[in-house]
């Protein structure tokens, strides 16, 4: 249930509704997704006027339950509060990028809330980082150790820079 509303609070951009699933002093912890900057950001207000700010210019689509074993949901325990965590994955129009969620419940009313959401801009479109499995396509059978030991014996052995030090 808090994914779904957290999911439809980021695709129709509304600001408040995606800072009311956080706890009251929960955190936003955000790299390059909303800004190309680091942000960190604790309670509700901060959170409702950062997203507000930055919301219209990133367009969030194509939220997903991470399946990658090491971010499947689970259960926590750290210091008075326990929970559920779990990462999910998500688009917008320049890249792809993955989310981090620490649940807990609210004292008073036992609803489901954000302790902690860490959200990342992992690749730009165009721009991918090349998987082992593409760069063996790429080069077409080679292994990767050895594409890259010829890449760095070919960068090192004609750099396309030379720093001299100025005297």
């Amino acid at each position: 249930g808090w994914f779904s509303a957290y999911a439809s609070a980021l695709l129709t951009g509304n600001a408040e509704a995606a800072a009311e699933c956080f706890l009251a002093d929960g955190w936003l912890r955000d790299i390059l997704v909303f800004t190309w900057d680091t942000r960190a950001l604790e309670g509700r207000e901060k959170i409702a006027n950062y997203l507000s700010k930055n919301m219209s210019s990133t367009k969030i689509f194509g939220l997903k339950l991470e399946d990658n074993e090491h971010f499947r949901p689970a259960h926590f325990e750290f210091a008075s509060r326990q929970g559920i965590s779990f990462g999910y994955t998500f688009e917008t129009p320049i890249g792809w990028g993955r989310g981090f969620v620490q649940l807990c419940q609210e004292p008073k009313s036992n609803a489901w809330k954000a302790q902690i959401v860490a959200t990342t801009l992992v690749d730009l479109k165009g721009y991918e980082e090349p998987s082992e499995r593409h760069i063996e396509d790429y080069v077409k059978g080679v292994s990767w150790p050895v594409h890259y030991a010829n890449y760095k014996a070919q960068v090192e052995n004609n750099p396309h820079v030379v720093i001299s030090k100025l005297s």
